[in-house]
């Protein structure tokens, strides 16, 4: 199974820390959707989500939205991305949050004023994981 689609199913924070836990061990799981489940950025949900993605090293791609992830979120994930030399998670290529303020995924254009500075950073830490062409 490459994508596992657990959308709408209101798992609140306990119930993704399990799904999170099993998932960090399917290997050959590419994609998780887990938008409107009704889970929030407690430190210890985003940190169950970190060892998920330390983890697991196939699965490069979550779907987040329409839970209750905000600036908090966007900081903690944009300061785990980059250089696996540097410890980093370098092969996550997609996490979709919705923004509070619009309702669009942060890959979506906005007006700035919306987004905190994070954001920016975020969406690039995101490009810099992609593989590039002709790589895998």
């Amino acid at each position: 199974m490459e994508e596992l689609i657990l959308t709408g199913n209101s798992l609140r924070n306990e119930g993704i820390k399990i799904v999170l836990k099993g998932i960090s061990i399917a290997k050959e799981l590419k994609k998780v959707y887990l938008a409107d489940n009704q889970f929030n950025e407690d430190i210890e949900m985003l940190e169950g989500i970190k060892t998920c993605m330390q983890k697991n090293k196939t699965l490069a791609r979550y779907d987040f939205r329409n839970n209750d992830l905000r600036d908090a979120a966007v900081i903690f994930f944009t300061e785990m991305l980059g250089p696996e030399e540097e410890g980093k998670i370098s092969h996550v290529v997609e996490i979709e949050i919705s923004e509070r303020s619009t309702g669009k995924k942060l890959t979506d254009e906005g007006p700035p004023e919306v987004y905190t500075p994070y954001i920016k950073l975020f969406k690039e830490q995101l490009a810099l994981n992609k593989p590039k062409k002709g790589k895998k």
